[in-house]
């Protein structure tokens, strides 16, 4: 195999949860070697905890296991291709190893509060001291700078604050968060990887480390860039719409056979239109004069909903989705996390890979969204065990000698297992 395209870079990793394990794990899908660093009283919360506190569903076969934290799903799908080394920062010793990771080391990615790393005088100038070419990637929630620097975020609330749960509901309703999804983590954790690559080519051209602030909230006000055009050009707020698009119509999920199947259609041209009506056999109500146009289309909408759900209520979701996009209609059936894990167009094109963890088994997980024909990447290994690396990265990495490690460890610096804690 040919060296994948981040070989050779380092990282050492102390994000937590969703957004900054994320960014990071893109580059280690890349090649980069990540060292993810977490404290024996304060280890990743994606772990779950040291016991199982809200259900099960987040473990393998929803059995917790005498080691649940190693056994955590959400943990083990962000946090592949890392390895795991557990430290206290807050002891002498501890930040003594960590500086000399980061003396070896390339980016140093966190997402704690805007002055966390300031406390533990690990921040940005106390690396350039170490490392003059060092890069450190910043994620808190609201940026290091700024009147509401310090305020507690989570991913459900950035949507708010970003202006797009405000957007999303019916027209008589109230605003609707997306819920679980909490969409402000992975698309900040998607933007955190492009900067601190970027940061790489750039340090790669000046030989120049920097400093990468990166928040959250900006990161999903940029994503709500078309209300915000709106306002700021038209001087106009965008209003709650439901399913409805602006120029399109029809446009929506629409019921199918079965309990709650659902087919997505979208119509955007007097073409398609055409080649609807000709797959629904050009019922007399679709050849109304009034529906001719996108704009007459638009303002009967509703109409045109009512006799399209009839339609394509007598019809398998997936069976009509394919004849629609065969006549040239945008069309998708509504896929639940079973739908998408059996989609064979997505194991076709090896979306999915099988990994075998230690202490979970073995399972299919998703792989990488994109495809390189000249370094082609894979989840090379699972998720770390708790502590897994540390005697590697002690030894190999830093040269310390085998006592060394073991006085570490007498003195609670390092540790194999995490002290009692919660969710």
């Amino acid at each position: 195999m040919p060296p994948l395209p981040l070989s050779g870079v380092r990282i050492v990793d102390l994000t937590m949860a969703w957004a900054g394990p994320m960014a990071v794990r893109f580059l280690a899908d890349m090649g980069a070697e990540v060292i993810k660093i977490e404290a024996a009283t304060h280890m990743d919360r994606w772990r779950g905890g040291t016991f199982a506190q809200r259900g099960t569903e987040r473990y393998p076969d929803h059995t917790p296991g005498e080691r649940p934290w190693n056994r955590s799903s959400f943990f083990n799908t962000q946090n592949r291709n890392k390895k795991s080394l557990v430290l206290d920062l807050k002891t002498d010793k501890g930040k003594d190893v960590f500086k000399r990771l980061v003396a070896i080391s390339d980016i140093v990615a966190e997402n704690f509060s805007a002055g966390a790393m300031g406390r533990l005088n690990l921040d940005y100038p106390a690396l350039r001291e170490i490392k003059p070419d060092v890069i450190m990637l910043s994620m808190p929630a609201f940026g290091r700078t700024g009147p509401e620097r310090d305020f507690i975020a989570h991913g459900p609330t950035i949507e708010e604050i970003a202006g797009t749960t405000y957007l999303q509901g019916y027209a008589d309703g109230p605003p609707m968060p997306s819920g679980g999804l909490a969409w402000g983590d992975p698309v900040a954790g998607i933007n955190g990887a492009s900067a601190a690559m970027i940061a790489l080519v750039h340090r790669q051209e000046t030989g120049q480390g920097q400093h990468i602030d990166l928040s959250h909230v900006e990161v999903g006000a940029g994503f709500n860039v078309d209300a915000l055009l709106t306002q700021t050009m038209l001087g106009r707020t965008t209003s709650r719409r439901g399913n409805r698009d602006t120029t399109m119509a029809p446009h929506g999920a629409y019921p199918c056979q079965g309990e709650d199947r659902w087919i997505a259609i979208a119509v955007g041209s007097d073409d398609e239109w055409c080649k609807l009506k000709a797959a629904m056999g050009r019922p007399a109500w679709a050849e109304d004069c009034r529906f001719e146009t996108v704009l007459g289309r638009w303002d009967h909408q509703r109409e045109i909903d009512t006799h399209l759900a009839e339609w394509t209520a007598l019809h398998d979701h997936r069976v009509l989705a394919a004849k629609l996009q065969e006549t040239g209609v945008a069309a998708g059936p509504l896929q639940d996390a079973r739908d998408v894990s059996e989609d064979p167009h997505l194991n076709e094109r090896g979306f999915f890979e099988t990994v075998e963890h230690p202490e979970t088994g073995t399972h299919p997980y998703p792989g990488m969204p994109w495809k390189l024909s000249g370094t082609p990447t894979s989840i090379r290994m699972p998720a770390p065990l708790f502590g897994q690396h540390n005697e590697e990265v002690l030894t190999s990495l830093l040269g310390m000698s085998p006592a060394e490690v073991r006085a570490l460890e007498d003195e609670g610096v390092i540790a194999g297992e995490p002290q009692p804690q919660g969710d």
